[in-house]
């Protein structure tokens, strides 16, 4: 694959980092380096014509989120990519209250759905909480400072919904 458009390079550190691109059809790419760009490696290609994928932005070597076209495409670890697409964004299947919050949230899930990962971060991508399952939908967050924070759910084994939550 030879690039040639390249829209966003982004670094999580020193030597790990991601591309976007498009090749001259104008499908788009993912790439991945681990050595500070002296290599990449072809991480995700749509090969869609003209769906390139803009932009990338890593808040940390575990976490990458990148656009384009009708997907979101989030870099879960270094070698895989979780497809997101725009009406999955859409339809919130999960109700989070209150929002904002002191202590306490509680999450409505119909119940054909089974959470997997519950996922809280912070502004920067650092991990404040994780837990795989969680009682009577209701998770104490007392503990963390005021500020802005990203819940993510995954239900089913497939992410749904990452909402931001406010803790006053």
């Amino acid at each position: 694959m030879q690039a040639s458009i390249i829209y966003s390079i982004e670094f999580a550190n020193d030597t790990l980092g991601w591309l976007t691109c498009a090749d001259e059809y104008g499908s788009g790419y993912i790439l991945l380096t681990a050595d500070a760009g002296e290599t990449w490696k072809q991480q995700y290609v749509n090969r869609n014509l003209n769906v390139p994928i803009y932009d990338i932005c890593a808040t940390d070597v575990n976490n990458a989120w990148a656009v384009g076209g009708d997907y979101i495409y989030h870099n879960a670890n270094a070698d895989t990519i979780i497809i997101v697409g725009t009406e999955d964004i859409k339809k919130e299947v999960i109700s989070i209250s209150p929002n904002p919050f002191t202590e306490n949230i509680k999450l409505q899930i119909p119940q054909e759905y089974r959470i997997t990962d519950i996922l809280l971060t912070d502004m920067t991508g650092k991990i404040c909480y994780r837990r795989n399952q969680i009682n009577n939908n209701k998770i104490n967050l007392s503990f963390l400072k005021q500020g802005i924070y990203f819940l993510t759910i995954q239900l089913n084994n497939q992410i749904i919904q990452t909402q931001k939550i406010i803790k006053l």
